[in-house]
C-alpha cells in the first residue's frame, strides 16, 4: 500500500524495477542502516507523501527491489539466493556468482564486488 489511493490502485509488478513510483529518490533507503527490517520498511511506503505521480518521473527505488524479491521468494517457496542459483546462475554457467546475503560464502573470496556508497566525493563500502 501506498501513500496515494490511486497509486496503489494503478501499481504493477513492472513497477517494482521502473523506478517511477513517483516517490522520492531513495525513500526509505536508509532504514536498514537504522535496524529497520525489509517489511517495517515496506510497511513505511505508506507514509511516504509521492513527489509525482505514478509512471511520470525517475527516482531510484531500494524499497521496490526488496518487495520484489519478497514477492519472488513468496512465489518460489525458496529463498531468493537460492532460487537466484537455481534460476539464473546455474543456467548461465555463472559458477563464482554469489547473492549479498551469502556472507560465509563471500566472506572466504577476496575479489569480490562491494556495495558502496557514494557521497561528498568518496565511496564508503557497506
Amino acid at each position: 500500500k501506498l501513500y496515494d489511493a490511486n497509486a496503489t490502485q494503478g501499481f504493477e509488478v513492472r513497477d517494482l524495477i521502473a523506478h517511477d513510483s513517483g516517490l522520492p529518490e531513495d525513500a526509505l533507503s536508509a532504514m536498514g542502516d537504522f535496524g529497520y527490517s525489509a517489511d517495517a520498511s515496506i510497511y513505511a511506503l505508506l507514509f511516504v507523501k509521492p513527489i509525482a505521480p505514478l509512471r511520470t518521473t525517475f527516482a531510484y527505488q531500494d524499497i521496490f527491489l526488496e518487495l520484489a524479491k519478497k514477492i519472488i521468494e513468496t512465489a518460489g517457496g525458496e529463498s531468493y539466493a537460492s532460487l537466484l542459483h537455481q534460476e539464473i546462475f546455474v543456467p548461465l554457467g555463472m559458477k563464482d556468482s554469489y547473492v549479498r546475503t551469502e556472507t560465509q560464502i563471500l566472506s572466504r573470496i577476496n575479489n569480490v564486488a562491494q556495495p558502496f556508497l557514494y557521497y561528498q566525493g568518496n565511496n564508503y563500502p557497506y
